[in-house]
């Protein structure tokens, strides 16, 4: 049994080199990503293309306080939808038709709108506010307004019970029964979604959220994931070396521990004071 134990560091040393080389060749074709999000901050860990990297939300500010305050209040609803029919090319490619593109306003006086006349305000209380399903159209809305490179028109495709709304470049996609208005050509129209109303495509939450820290986020570690399988390697080296040189001291009659000469020694060694282990396949003496 102890000999079988002096094994085991070596067994989970195989383990992590295994799991560290799986790792790396997923890491080739399939970003991997997990986080965790603080009061005030999200911290994500990725492996991606064979490189290890720890991402934080960017750093605050002072004038942060007031946009924490009112993102206490924020909400889907304080976002309405102004409407422009005009014609779009559809993505199976069946030629332009007629159809609403809607773009996100905020309601006079509401913590959106308030929001988004801020200056100066990190892009932090923003970031956090898309955990939260309540905040996440409104959070979205207010970054797309702030970045309005990442975000360009929305066009809407509408059927009988439902509005769906993309936001293009996040492939983002809301469902309501609210109807949209039927405008003439090149007219306009506000649609209000209420809150209760929406209805946020399964996964889209995480999605998007993920996609706007890779965006914004700054990087805070960032390594080689080969150097992870490295030192895995040299981890089970130094394991095997171990093995070798206690298998050796146990036939020399040494301490496993210290190498002190334990030929004239018994119960324990004179020298570190560890037990000594006798090797059962070595002949006794007599």
């Amino acid at each position: 049994m102890r000999r079988l134990r002096a094994f085991i560091p070596a067994l989970l040393s195989i383990l992590l080199l295994g799991l560290c080389v799986g790792v790396g060749l997923v890491s080739e074709r399939h970003a991997l990503r997990w986080g965790f999000s603080t009061l005030h901050n999200r911290y994500t860990f990725a492996i991606d293309h064979q490189r290890f990297l720890i991402r934080a939300s960017p750093p605050p500010k002072k004038e942060d306080a007031e946009a924490w305050e009112l993102l206490k209040r924020l909400r889907n609803d304080d976002v309405q939808w102004l409407a422009a029919w005009s014609h779009f090319i559809k993505s199976q490619g069946n030629g332009p038709m007629l159809g609403p593109y809607l773009t996100p306003v905020f309601k006079t006086g509401s913590p959106a709108w308030k929001l988004s006349k801020l200056s100066g305000v990190s892009d932090q209380p923003f970031l956090r506010a898309l955990d939260s399903p309540q905040k996440f159209v409104a959070a979205h809305a207010l970054l797309a307004s702030r970045y309005p490179p990442f975000i360009s028109e929305m066009p809407a495709t509408s059927t009988n019970t439902a509005l769906t709304i993309g936001f293009e470049r996040m492939q983002f996609h809301l469902s309501t029964s609210v109807q949209p208005p039927r405008l003439a050509p090149g007219a306009i129209g506000t649609v209000p979604i209420p809150d209760r109303d929406m209805t946020l495509a399964p996964g889209q939450l995480s999605t998007i959220r993920d996609k706007w820290h890779d965006i914004l986020d700054r990087t805070v570690v960032s390594f080689p994931f080969p150097w992870i399988v490295g030192g895995a390697t040299a981890l089970l080296v130094l394991q095997c070396i171990g093995i070798l040189r206690r298998q050796k001291r146990l036939r020399s009659g040494q301490c496993v521990r210290c190498g002190y000469d334990l030929r004239a020694s018994s119960g324990a060694c004179p020298e570190c004071g560890s037990p000594i282990v006798k090797d059962r396949a070595a002949p006794s003496a007599t």
